[in-house]
């Protein structure tokens, strides 16, 4: 942009993305998605410690941004500015936008947010709640108290608790990936895919499958993954019941394993917040609620991401004098959809696999088609962030 105005680094004075407003600010969700922002101290840093296998490795912005941005802008933090709250009251609108679009000159500007953050701000989760998107892609919102370094996913600063940090988790095979198996194994219909998974007892028999149908981000595989209860690898079932409760159970385990690996903990006061479109299937959401022994909620409300940016500019001018809680407290609470089953968190799949990733993902992945050993790689970051919207589905789509 600077370059099609003719300007050259040296004359850019501040960097901004907001500009509504005379007041430049970079809020926290802005540093943190460019990776530039150390998450505990909220500010710039030129170099990030970060812990890989038990080692310290510095990380330089050269890595993160790329080299070119470093050698021509060697001062950028100081032209970024002090990252703020992500509903921080900036101050009065623009002249430009009064004068020009007529606002009246008494609005005030909330620093913004990003569509991810925006959307577990209109869901209104609480710490110890997760939300999951189930659509083309499926996502988990996760709410922290402690961050934790990972490779795979993201974490952020909450986007309305200043000492808080949410996840975001996203599964690139969804809801295409459970069309296949319901059109192989039910004929392409849902209620005989729920019949098939109902007639299987939770567990499986020790059966479990991962399913990607293009290169999945966490892991970065691809293929259909089919073990027994030994851990004997299999090129199918036996049948068609077993796989599909293997397809639905699987995609939830990893899920719960992934959660569990950033240091999430389950509770009794946990709630599983659904969305998209297989939020519709009472069959699989029985299963995941059973998975994370938690209830299951869904939610009237589309466009939480829409919604999310309505609560945090409200927020912004009311933050001072009362809680996120208490702002929200009137809203219609989500719909209990279902409550895991009494021996949910005794059932042998659960202590098979969980709580660590490596017994459910460690025999599946770390083999090929022939048997052999091998080391995935890793997602592409531009890969993985492109996967990270929600995504809806229609009305017809309840899987």
């Amino acid at each position: 942009m600077a370059a099609c105005l003719g300007l050259k680094w040296h004359d850019v004075c501040h960097v901004c993305v907001v500009t509504a407003v005379d007041t430049l600010v970079l809020p926290y969700s802005e540093p943190l998605l460019s990776n530039i922002m150390l998450i505990k101290t909220t500010k710039l840093h030129r170099y990030c410690d970060i812990v890989l296998q038990g080692q310290e490795y510095s990380v330089s912005l050269c890595h993160i941004l790329g080299m070119a941005l470093v050698a021509v802008a060697p001062d950028v933090e100081a032209k970024l500015g002090t990252p703020v709250p992500s509903y921080t009251n900036i101050g009065p609108v623009s002249k430009f936008y009064v004068e020009r679009f007529g606002f009246n000159p008494q609005c005030r500007v909330i620093a913004f947010t990003g569509d991810n953050p925006a959307s577990l701000i209109g869901m209104c989760l609480n710490r110890g709640d997760i939300a999951v998107s189930l659509g083309t892609s499926d996502t988990l919102f996760l709410c922290l108290s402690q961050p934790k370094v990972i490779l795979d996913g993201h974490i952020l600063s909450s986007p309305i608790d200043k000492d808080g940090y949410m996840a975001l988790l996203c599964f690139k095979n969804g809801s295409l990936t459970r069309e296949r198996i319901r059109d192989v194994c039910a004929e392409g219909s849902w209620k005989l895919f729920n019949e098939l998974l109902n007639s299987t007892p939770r567990g499986n028999f020790g059966n479990i499958g991962l399913y990607y149908d293009t290169q999945e981000i966490m892991p970065c595989v691809k293929g259909d993954y089919r073990v027994n209860k030994a851990n004997v690898e299999l090129s199918k079932f036996s049948g068609k019941e077993i796989e599909v409760r293997a397809l639905i159970e699987g995609q939830f385990l990893a899920k719960r394993a992934y959660a569990e690996d950033l240091g999430f903990t389950l509770s009794e006061d946990t709630r599983i917040l659904a969305t998209g479109g297989a939020s519709n299937n009472l069959a699989i959401l029985q299963v995941l609620a059973d998975v994370f022994n938690s209830p299951v909620y869904t939610l009237e409300a589309s466009n939480s991401a829409m919604l999310g940016s309505a609560y945090q500019a409200k927020y912004g001018l009311v933050h001072n004098n009362t809680s996120f809680a208490e702002m929200t407290r009137h809203l219609p609470p989500p719909i209990l959809a279902c409550e895991p089953t009494k021996d949910a968190d005794e059932v042998l799949f659960i202590l098979q696999w969980l709580p660590d990733t490596e017994p459910l993902l460690g025999v599946l992945l770390t083999r090929d088609k022939s048997g052999s050993r091998h080391t995935s790689p890793k997602a592409k970051p531009d890969t993985c962030h492109s996967q990270c919207m929600l995504h809806s589905e229609n009305g017809n789509d309840v899987g």
